[in-house]
């Protein structure tokens, strides 16, 4: 699991996880499932739209979902939360995650 890291937690920082989201999955994955944060849907949404134009990758399609419509969301939570949490809960995880710097 890639988890993709910023220095900063600002929307033009989210703005670049996004379109390094779409980087690597376009031409390896088929669909891209996000949970849906209200106060940056529609931010998300063109940011989404745009990358994967720019991209090209138009045989991507995505989502975004609130937890609740998708189960397979809880996965990257508890995951993030484990890397998030560090020392034990870190280790457990470590094996298949991969820090990604954006």
């Amino acid at each position: 699991m890639d988890l993709y890291r910023t220095d900063r937690d600002t929307l033009a920082d989210r703005t670049r996880c996004l379109e390094a989201i779409v980087r690597d999955a376009v031409g390896s994955a088929e669909r891209l499932v996000i949970e849906r944060e209200e106060s940056t849907y529609d931010h998300d949404r063109r940011t989404l739209h745009a990358a994967i134009l720019q991209r090209k990758g138009y045989g991507l399609s995505w989502a975004l979902m609130i937890p609740k419509l998708d189960p397979l969301l809880w996965i990257p939570d508890g995951v993030a939360w484990s890397w998030s949490r560090g020392g034990m809960w870190r280790r457990r995880v470590a094996t298949f995650c991969q820090e990604r710097d954006v």
